[in-house]
């Protein structure tokens, strides 16, 4: 009785020390590359998908660090969990050991300080957990730190990797000294891209739409950054996919990415892949990506109006996919790998000269429609046609017949409906939807748009975009 009550005395006694005190995690580690420095590093997923594993350790620059210091006294066959999330142990390639950091002066009885560290011995492992029995008891526990060796981790989920510690008193499985889940690692990829310059060209109508309004060329850059604590992996280039609304203008006819007056640089061609039907340039980038912070610039130079048989520049949109390539020598051999970052925004060019949309205007047998131009302006435009019907049907981009001539209003309807049956239009009723671009300055130019219908005249909206 009296010894069963003593072994209560005592359990009660260490649990209430416990809920003073708890274990601590550390890695005595701070992060090179993540913001704001945190304790704990960054592992490359792109080192780590070729190494396929990662050690915990004492190996600083190499290791995941772990230490762990005990908030309570353990004796002999008290046990100590040590739970892993985010990571996977690969139980048959590692053979875990806990000891008292050797550089703690508190390891030694020597020192006089009395502190004299505990033995761990691992009586279990699993995927996620590793179980240690104390061997032999200590005087000063919680004044000690171990470091966690001998750990291999095969698997990782992306984002934070965490220990969490549970100590279990011998006999009565009372638990004690908890160690809140710490972060040890995070797991991330090491490139980070942005858009830096983007294209922003205004097509000069005055020009006959074959330069910018600002002179020749227009660039774009795209903004890499890389680097990790632990795996990191080196650079060695990257491709380009520049995807527009209209990148014709560059193809020389025979399928080359340069047509005299229009040329690309800052990349050069992929031949196989690059196809201007789809206005999908592949390239493999010249430039940048030699150091831990780089810019990938491609320029695009418009000089046509010169050249009469050159295409005129559309107003359009951009985009990249951006892929980077990477290897890491893993034992004695050279891994590679590549990552993408799709569809970043790269700007837009936009027409010096006006750009109307009419949303709704209706065609069919006894409809007739009534558009008008007005240009207060000294320079002729020529207009360009594309429309969409409620059938789905798209008509153009067509150059109509008349343009907006200088100082005066210019009748559309009879032309517009000859381009309409020009591209297929046959007659019967539709809902039509028309964009014109008007070769003059957008501040000149005014439309008037309406449609006659059993007699009745209606007008419709019209917007100008710039």
């Amino acid at each position: 009785m009296k010894s069963i009550l003593k072994k209560t005395l005592i359990a009660a006694a260490v649990a209430g020390a416990a809920s003073a005190n708890a274990a601590t995690i550390t890695t005595g580690v701070t992060s090179s590359v993540l913001t704001d420095s945190p304790d704990y590093p960054l592992i490359s997923q792109e080192g780590f998908d070729l190494a396929e594993s990662i050690d915990v350790g004492t190996v600083s620059g190499t290791d995941i660090e772990v230490q762990i210091a005990p908030g309570a006294d353990y004796v002999a066959g008290d046990l100590l969990t040590i739970t892993f999330s985010g990571a996977t142990i690969d139980t048959s390639a590692s053979s875990p050991e806990l000891a008292c950091d050797a550089t703690d002066t508190n390891c030694s009885a020597s020192t006089g300080s009395g502190d004299v560290a505990g033995d761990f011995s691992l009586i279990d492992s699993t995927t996620s957990t590793l179980t240690f029995r104390v061997t032999a008891d200590n005087s000063d526990e919680e004044n000690l730190s171990y470091d966690l060796s001998g750990v291999t981790l095969d698997s990782v989920s992306g984002g934070a990797i965490s220990v969490s510690t549970q100590g279990t008193i011998s006999g009565s499985g009372t638990s004690f000294d908890a160690g809140a889940a710490t972060t040890v690692a995070m797991v991330s990829s090491e490139f980070s891209v942005a858009a830096g310059d983007s294209f922003d060209g205004v097509v000069d109508v005055e020009n006959e739409r074959k330069q910018f309004t600002d002179g020749t060329t227009d660039s774009a850059t795209l903004d890499v950054m890389w680097g990790a604590d632990l795996l990191s992996v080196s650079s060695t280039g990257a491709t380009l996919a520049l995807t527009g609304s209209d990148l014709a203008f560059l193809n020389d006819a025979e399928g080359d990415l340069d047509s005299g007056s229009y040329a690309l640089t800052g990349a050069t061609e992929d031949t196989d892949e690059t196809t201007f039907a789809d206005n999908v340039l592949s390239l493999t980038t010249t430039g940048g990506l030699t150091s831990g912070a780089d810019a990938i610039g491609v320029t695009l130079t418009a000089d046509g109006v010169n050249d009469e048989d050159a295409q005129v520049l559309s107003d359009q949109s951009f985009s990249a996919d951006l892929t980077l390539n990477y290897s890491r020598l893993v034992g004695s051999t050279v891994e590679t790998g590549s990552m993408t970052n799709d569809n970043i925004d790269l700007g837009a060019w936009t027409l010096s000269g006006a750009t109307i949309n009419i949303p709704y205007i209706p065609y069919g047998a006894g409809i007739s429609q009534i558009i008008y131009v007005s240009n207060d302006g000294g320079v002729d435009g020529d207009i360009e046609l594309t429309a969409f019907d409620d059938a789905g049907n798209e008509y153009g981009p067509v150059t109509l017949s008349v343009s907006a001539e200088a100082d005066k209003i210019t009748a559309l309807s009879t032309s517009i409906r000859n381009a309409l049956e020009a591209e297929g239009y046959d007659g019967s009723s539709k809902k039509m939807d028309m964009t014109l671009v008007i070769n003059s300055p957008s501040d000149d130019i005014e439309l008037f748009t309406a449609y006659n219908v059993r007699g009745d005249r209606l007008a419709v909206n019209n917007t100008k975009s710039n």
